[in-house]
């Protein structure tokens, strides 16, 4: 029996209420003394107008950072780098790389820093000035060391209104009390509750203990489709089968995304399919009924999106975003490591779209 369960929804357990996952009241303030050693680590690559703004809310905070590593996939330049610590009065340390993705650049700064609590902030996010803080309170409110990541509560957090959360409801048996988990369709959507929760995923911004890293877990840099990434929502599955991870409410950031997000929504499409299945694939929890209703969501998402693309000033890109995840779905086969050259070859040819 075990066997087949395994086989048709792989490794995927039922998904628990927002209501019974309630991590322990929170301290108000923080602790008198030594508090842990904090490492801020901001992978950037071409914006430094938004990189600008982020360091302007870093430097703001209300717990200041022991080091900032900024992780160079650009040019910015040791000029704008003096700038910038002269202004914000930052701890920052500049290194420059290859661009190679977000997720090899998280790993070599989780590499190079010194902390015991690494912050990983998107160089588009804007914090509220107890954001560090309020992270840092879950980790000195668990005791036996057991929590391994923390993060906050997104501001503009999007969720569909009216029939649009209908149809995630119908087709993807999804409900806001299930935030923060993997559905057994690969579906995955942070938590943004009113109260601290446990939770299987992170999305954005995130702290984690050092020690999540010295235990041999790193984000996953192996290429992919265009389009197949959020790697910060894989990782943090990933390390909740380790550690624990919580949601504060309490630690507020912004993401100052409109103008990514209206750009390419043929790839944003592809996104939503390739993502889905990543989790599940890469986690060992893909099996026949997992996929079957991994494709049931993915119609009716798509199905979604059609009074859009018929009505809307912006049909455009509602066409787009379900041509990208038609496109997202044929072209799963090969969008794993495994398809070797000829993943290859269809990501160059995606990328030319």
């Amino acid at each position: 029996m075990n066997s087949i369960t395994k086989l048709l929804f792989g490794g995927t357990k039922p998904p628990t209420p927002l209501r019974e996952r309630r991590f322990a009241p929170l301290p108000e303030t923080l602790p008198e003394g030594k508090l842990p050693r904090t490492s801020v680590i901001i992978p950037t690559v071409g914006r430094p107008e938004k990189l600008v703004n982020c360091l302007k809310t870093l430097s703001q905070q209300t717990l200041k950072p022991n080091e900032v590593i900024l992780v160079d996939q650009g040019n910015l330049g040791a000029t704008w780098i003096k700038a910038q610590i002269e202004t914000t009065g930052l701890p920052i340390r500049w290194v420059q790389k290859l661009r190679e993705g977000a997720a090899s650049a998280r790993n070599l700064g989780a590499r190079l820093a010194t902390g015991e609590v690494l912050f990983f902030i998107d160089d588009d996010m804007l914090l509220e000035n107890k954001y560090l803080e309020e992270c840092l309170k879950p980790f000195l409110a668990d005791p036996n060391g057991e929590v391994g990541g923390v993060d906050g509560f997104l501001i503009n957090h999007y969720t569909p209104q009216g029939s649009g959360m209908r149809f995630w409801e119908i087709f993807g048996f999804y409900r806001e009390e299930l935030a923060g988990q993997v559905l057994p369709n690969g579906f995955a959507r942070k938590a943004n509750p009113d109260f601290a929760v446990y939770t299987q995923v992170f999305a954005g911004c995130a702290a984690y203990r050092k020690a999540v890293f010295d235990s041999g877990l790193f984000y996953d840099t192996r290429n992919y489709l265009p389009g197949m990434v959020e790697d910060d929502i894989e990782f943090s599955y990933r390390v909740s089968k380790h550690f624990k991870l919580v949601t504060t409410p309490f630690a507020r950031c912004f993401h100052d995304s409109n103008e990514d997000n209206n750009r390419n929504a043929l790839k944003r499409g592809m996104q939503r399919a390739h993502s889905s299945l990543k989790l599940l694939y890469l986690n060992n929890e893909l099996g026949a009924a997992n996929f079957l209703l991994f494709s049931y969501f993915i119609f009716g998402d798509s199905l979604r999106l059609v009074p859009g693309a018929v009505t809307s000033k912006h049909r455009d890109r509602y066409q787009e975003l379900i041509l990208g995840r038609a496109l997202g779905y044929l072209t799963l086969p090969w969008s794993i490591p495994s398809a070797g050259p000829i993943s290859n070859k269809l990501a160059k040819w995606i990328s030319r779209l």
